[in-house]
């Protein structure tokens, strides 16, 4: 710099650190390619069509109706696998002002390329992309025409791709395939894209290509703000608020710059203000970053984020302006004021052997983790990112009181409104790294573009305050430990090359990035225990350390005894069947019975549907295996009760700890929360949004009170009242413990208990032998556990109510219950409080002549949810509210309701709504009499009825 220029870059500054802006300044050039004319074509020709950015191959040709049926259709996963097996050109045609020409320099910005690709601009080659998780830039300014410029962007086949770097590998990298059930694509591991887009146990094999994420033009003179880091630290008197600004410029360059932070609350009020001086020398990639100086919050002024269930989640904006004597730059990053600990201590300090704590702490509240594992929302990737889709999925999580997710290793680093979202709703992330399942190569291409990936995507989301650990992989330690590839005989090269990509190159990195948050190196591992033993313990499944994921599929799962003691459950799944109007928008009717090939299909799972029908046996009375409708009401209510057992035990076990060290469990993650096709899966909510049975059970068994009743095998009955609130006082609650006959409205017997819950607890407030509860009358007969059932009621003097139930045998072994005869009384018109995507609300109300178990309704693909399903009537009437998130009517409603029932499995779905009562007054139905159900047809109702005895 010579010395006129740097006087005048010191007078600028001058004015700028004196709070004077009256002089012009210009902005870097941000440009979008997204709409401009892209066109997609195969290596022979033979397809041309337009294309949309961000987009993919498989909804380009599905837009051109080359792909002319739906991609879920039959097996179309498999028809359409040639897309995934051609080459595809996209090119896009655009022109350039002179502003920008006039900028230093210009750059184009790839915000996510799926996967391997060469790019061309006007003819020249630009640059090799290899990993669709990773944004590449290239410098273009000589390259551009005043004119028309013309991009393109050439994709390998994904398949291909990874066929050939597995052949290029020196040594086998296992697994070579997916299990052949999955009708996937070989070798995903040598591939930086989504794992699951070559298949998975619950999901079809699409291997995209495409441009997935925007493209841009950046010019500018100096440089641009890429993203900042934020970084709050809890003080005596307040907050320290530091953080780490990060630039692309051209590689070489220096720039001296002022820089201005001011930050702020959502309201816009100004909490405070820096200004000081920037150097920046950019290395050669053209990166550069400052540091922030400190600004200090006092304690007072800011609010803090908690997570769903514990406080609100406020946020806070820091906008950082970078000025030059050229250019003005700046970029708003949002972000929480909260402290986050990964809590690993000894259980005994004196004894090492009972393990380690494995906890959240947030804002030094202990956390139990309540939640599941969350998969791409779609198995195409650009249409991951959806906004609907995203506040449906995360919405249904905060409503049932979720406070934690774990994004899965297999699919995405999700997109900016992803965790912008989850800040709002208060959802934790369990953050894992891209890598799940498999042995990774650690050649030197691998390991570097690996390192980018890291480093941009930790960089991005560093700042979401919902973001509360970083893993490393999902399974690989208990892959490699467990020898699941067969990976023994070579276990030193396979251990070497596990500690290179996973500690040597991730730790350190997220180290580097991020030191705000803790890491684990896997999902499961036994946390600091591995890290002890050189990072692959000897048994990474070791419930007195870490997290443990948990299947058990020929267990009696409604057994609690069967739950395995653990520090922290970030897995544990039992499938269930989709509903049926999911499942006949891809699958024809005349196929949808369980003896078809196309049904049996979209079973990925090896054994899966046999495990359900062995699970099913367990519990349930015998069911008609040829009816699918039994297939998919039965599947959903042994997931339900399945899971509900396993996460009450878990939460049972917060404050609880044996004599060997086992206990103390603080998180139960269930696998898994959606889906991305309509198949039998793990899922809570099926693909499209609709809630399986589990998800309504779900409501209840996150509840931040819980009442949590189970048997001994003594036949002693313990309740227990589980509390998540933290400020309040205690809590006074009455316990009600009513003994019902299967045959009965009436209760035959009432215990009555108040107790004392404080907060941040668990507490047994009711036990008795059975006998006791039932009373000395012996109305329960012989056999009580046969014969009865209990309810167990909560209340508070605040108004807190919570119901569940405890059967005292499986359901196949049990006498008295009769066949209910239910029917829908009315519906109506209902206002008040829903879920904040529901757009009317409509209250329904449901008789019945006997106890009804499991009660679900259904309403076909009128999407809604109800206000409560699958639920128990012990009484002869209840009312249910169904909030609709599309415009409907009652007697749209009525003409698609079903309702099903264990032990008279009815299916009524009304008919003839304009004729008769329906006509005149269509607000309030009039249910068919018994005498119509038994004639067949009624003159509003033609009534279906299965009977399951």
């Amino acid at each position: 710099m010579n010395w006129l220029a740097s006087t005048i870059a010191s007078a600028l500054l001058l004015q700028f650190m004196s709070g004077c802006h009256c002089y012009e300044k210009k902005k870097p050039i941000l440009t979008s390619l997204d709409s401009e004319r892209w066109t997609v074509f195969n290596s022979s020709s033979s397809f041309k069509i337009q294309a949309v950015v961000p987009g993919g191959i498989y909804t380009d040709l599905k837009n051109a109706k080359i792909l002319k049926e739906d991609l879920f259709y039959k097996n179309n996963d498999i028809q359409y696998r040639w897309v995934g097996k051609e080459d595809w050109t996209y090119v896009a045609r655009f022109q350039v002002n002179d502003n920008i020409l006039a900028k230093k320099s210009v750059w184009i910005v790839f915000h996510g390329l799926d996967t391997v690709a060469v790019i061309f601009l006007n003819n020249v080659f630009i640059g090799n992309v290899n990993n669709m998780f990773v944004r590449y830039r290239f410098n273009v300014k000589n390259h551009l025409k005043v004119d028309e410029n013309i991009l393109e962007v050439k994709f390998k086949s994904p398949i291909r791709a990874a066929l050939d770097l597995s052949n290029q590998s020196n040594y086998s990298i296992p697994p070579d395939c997916p299990d052949v059930l999955q009708n996937g694509e070989c070798h995903i591991n040598f591939l930086r894209k989504m794992q699951a887009s070559f298949s998975w146990d619950w999901g079809p094999a699409f291997p995209s290509v495409g441009i997935w994420k925007s493209v841009e033009l950046e010019a500018f003179d100096s440089a641009v703000i890429r993203s900042t880091s934020i970084f709050t630290t809890n003080v005596s008197g307040g907050w320290i608020v530091t953080g780490t600004v990060y630039l692309d410029g051209t590689p070489g360059s220096v720039i001296t710059a002022g820089a201005e932070v001011n930050l702020a609350a959502a309201t816009g009020e100004q909490l405070s203000t820096s200004k000081f001086e920037v150097n920046a020398v950019f290395d050669h990639n053209g990166q550069a970053s400052f540091n922030l100086n400190q600004l200090l919050v006092p304690q007072g002024s800011v609010k803090l984020w908690w997570p769903n269930g514990y406080g609100d989640q406020n946020l806070y904006h820091l906008n950082v302006t970078l000025i030059t004597h050229q250019e003005v730059n700046s970029l708003v990053t949002r972000f929480g004021f909260r402290t986050v600990k990964l809590v690993q201590h000894p259980i005994d300090i004196d004894n090492p052997s009972k393990g380690l704590t494995f906890y959240f702490e947030i804002n030094g509240v202990k956390i139990f983790a309540k939640g599941s594992n969350y998969i791409p929302a779609h198995i195409l990737p650009e249409l991951s990112s959806d906004e609907a889709s995203l506040r449906n999925l995360l919405g249904a999580a905060k409503d049932t009181h979720m406070n934690m997710l774990r994004v899965w290793g297999g699919g995405l680093y999700e997109s900016d409104l992803f965790y912008k979202l989850c800040d709002e709703m208060g959802i934790m992330i369990w953050q894992d790294m891209m890598f799940a399942c498999a042995m990774y190569p650690v050649n030197e291409e691998f390991i570097s573009s690996v390192s980018t990936e890291i480093v941009q995507q930790v960089r991005r989301l560093q700042s979401h305050p919902s973001i509360v650990v970083w893993a490393g992989n999902n399974e690989n330690e208990a892959a490699l430990t467990g020898n699941w590839y067969h990976t023994n005989n070579e276990r030193k090269q396979y251990s070497k090359d596990y500690v290179k990509l996973y500690v040597g190159t991730i730790k350190r990195l997220l180290e580097e990035n991020d030191s705000s948050r803790s890491y684990v190196v896997s999902s499961p591992s036994n946390g600091l225990e591995s890290e002890r033993e050189g990072f692959l313990s000897r048994n990474p499944y070791n419930p007195l350390f870490g997290d443990v994921h948990v299947y058990n599929y020929y267990a009696d799962n409604w057994d609690m005894y069967n739950v395995s003691p653990t520090r922290f459950s970030s897995e544990y799944g039992i499938q269930s069947l989709p509903s049926y109007a999911t499942l006949k928008q891809v699958i024809p009717e005349r196929d949808l019975i369980p003896s078809s090939e196309l049904f049996n299909s979209r079973q990925h799972h090896r054994a899966g549907y046999v495990q359900i029908e062995e699970e099913i046996d367990m519990n349930l009375p015998t069911f008609n295996r040829s009816d699918i409708h039994q297939w998919i009401y039965f599947s959903q209510i042994n997931q339900a009760m399945s899971i509900r057992t396993m996460t009450e035990r878990y939460r049972q076990m917060r404050d609880t700890v044996d004599r060997n060290g086992y206990g103390l469990t603080m998180g139960a993650l269930y696998w898994q929360l959606n889906d991305v096709w309509q198949a039998p899966s793990w899922s809570s909510i099926e693909f499209g949004g609709k809630w399986k049975m589990l998800h309504y059970f779900a409501e209840k068994f996150f509840s931040p009170i819980l009442v949590s009743p189970w048997l001994e095998y003594s036949d002693q009955v313990n309740v227990m009242v589980i509390s998540d609130k933290h400020q309040q006082p205690a809590l006074q609650v009455k316990i009600e413990v009513l003994v019902y006959r299967w045959d009965s409205f009436y209760p035959v017997n009432t215990f009555v208990n108040t107790s004392s819950i404080a907060p941040l607890s668990s507490a047994i407030v009711v036990s008795q032998p059975l006998y006791v509860l039932v009373g000395k009358q012996r109305r329960c007969g012989a056999a009580p556990r046969k014969e009865c059932f209990l309810i167990v009621r909560l209340s508070s003097d605040s108004g807190l109510q919570q119901e569940t139930f405890l059967l005292l045998n499986p359901l196949n072994d049990i006498e008295g219950l009769q066949s209910a005869s239910l029917e829908v009384k009315n519906i109506e018109p209902h206002s008040g409080p829903s879920s904040s995507n529901a757009l009317q609300q409509f209250e329904i109300t449901i008789t019945t002549d006997q106890i009804a178990l499991f009660v679900w309704l259904e309403v076909g693909s009128i999407q809604g949810r109800f206000s409560d399903n699958g639920f128990l009537m012990t009484s002869r009437e209840k009312k249910v509210i169904f909030m609709a998130c599309e415009p409907t009517s009652e007697n749209e409603l009525a003409k698609v309701l079903t309702i099903s029932t264990v032990k008279g499995h009815q299916v009524k779905t009304y008919k003839d709504v304009a004729s008769s009562n329906a006509a005149t007054d269509p607000a309030h139905l009039i249910a068919p009499s018994k005498a119509s159900i038994s004639n067949g047809f009624g003159v509003i109702a033609l009534i279906t009825l299965y009977v399951i005895l």
